[in-house]
């Protein structure tokens, strides 16, 4: 449905909610006729309103009457601009970052437990730049790189990833500084305190 036609509408539902019907009639005459031909079903409903207060709960003629029809306007024409002026509907630099989004998103980023989410991560980050990525397609990783949960370094044989006895996995580095803290490693998923050497080191193939 084009703007010019759903402005027309616009102009003419606010003349029956001021309850100037007869001009609203004389206005339907004059402009909408002419749409007849490619919006007879939209025209009918509309002619259909000179019988209903603006505070009506029948469907669909409330939802003509309803203030939302103004952000459908704004929407359309928002949509007539970009399309004259060659825009795209998203800003040039969404685009450019749901394309490095696109890359690091994974099934973690979304998780309820925050403990699964890395605080170095922007899809991690829900309220900053991660609602970008919401509807862009999971990464699909050839090659695994393990980041740490607690520090959000990468672990490698420089910093090991280390096992827990709980089952949780985190890099040296991180436990190291967390055992000076506290004279202990504390799981920060389980609170279960563990010295150094329960931890056991993995190697990944």
């Amino acid at each position: 449905i084009g703007l010019e036609f759903e402005l027309r509408m616009q102009e003419y539902i606010e003349l029956i909610r001021s309850n100037r019907k007869s001009d609203a009639i004389s206005y339907c005459r004059k402009h909408m006729k002419p749409w007849k031909d490619r919006h007879l079903k939209e025209i009918s409903r509309a002619s259909t309103l000179l019988v209903f207060s603006p505070d009506t709960q029948c469907s669909p003629y409330k939802k003509l009457f309803s203030p939302s029809r103004w952000e459908e306007l704004a929407a359309y024409f928002r949509s007539a601009v970009y399309r004259l002026y060659g825009l795209p509907s998203q800003p040039h630099l969404h685009l450019l970052l749901q394309t490095g989004l696109t890359a690091l998103k994974c099934t973690d980023c979304y998780s309820d437990d925050p403990a699964f989410r890395n605080r170095d991560c922007p899809v991690c980050q829900r309220d900053a730049m991660g609602f970008l990525a919401e509807d862009l397609p999971l990464n699909q990783h050839a090659n695994s790189l393990l980041v740490c949960g607690i520090s959000g370094q990468k672990m490698d044989e420089d910093n090991p990833p280390m096992r827990l006895p709980n089952g949780n996995v985190y890099s040296y580095n991180a436990l190291k500084e967390i055992m000076a803290a506290n004279n202990a490693i504390v799981c920060p998923r389980t609170g279960e305190k563990y010295a150094l050497a329960d931890c056991q080191r993995l190697f990944i193939c």
